[in-house]
């Protein structure tokens, strides 16, 4: 069964300014959503508003591997997991290490915790490696949103384009 782009995958970013590939309109890219009606999208287009079936368009989003690397966010570079990691652990000075693992070193001698994202769950593991998984996860997906990151796999799907292959990334 193909895989179609549906409200549900891109309700979350609405509210946060995204763009949307809508080449169809003589090559122009990056049109601002600014709201939705059922399965269509008005966008900006030029100095007017249009109307666009949810199927005409691709949401531009930051490859779910730019977690780890550093993104423009509100005019300020920030590394997503990093950024995470703050809002489950706010105590916490986290870093990132070289071999992209997002750690923080605790008061007592060899106490760190490492804090990532796998199978669509943020997980914490202490150095005895005991897991615990954050519980208002809501908090970290909502984020995510805000920062366009798509974590629902539609770049690889083709259903939406990686901002970063853009000539003009909307979002910096």
């Amino acid at each position: 069964m193909e895989r179609k782009l549906e409200l549900c995958d891109i309700a979350g970013y609405l509210p946060y300014g995204l763009y949307v590939d809508a080449n169809l309109l003589s090559g122009k890219y990056c049109n601002k959503v600014l709201g939705l009606y059922e399965s269509e999208l008005f966008v900006k287009y030029s100095h007017t508003h249009i109307c666009l079936f949810l199927n005409t368009v691709k949401p531009i989003l930051y490859p779910i591997d730019s977690l780890y690397g550093p993104i423009t966010h509100n005019g300020k570079e920030i590394v997503p997991i990093v950024e995470l990691a703050k809002i489950v652990r706010p105590n916490y000075d986290w870093k990132l290490s070289k071999d992209n693992i997002c750690y923080a070193c605790g008061e007592k001698p060899n106490f760190f915790i490492i804090f990532y994202y796998q199978d669509n769950a943020f997980e914490v593991y202490n150095t005895r490696g005991i897991k615990s998984i954050y519980g208002n996860q809501y908090q970290l997906f909502d984020y995510l949103h805000e920062l366009k990151i798509d974590y629902r796999r539609l770049i690889d799907a083709g259903l939406a384009i990686d901002c970063n292959t853009l000539d003009i990334n909307p979002y910096k």
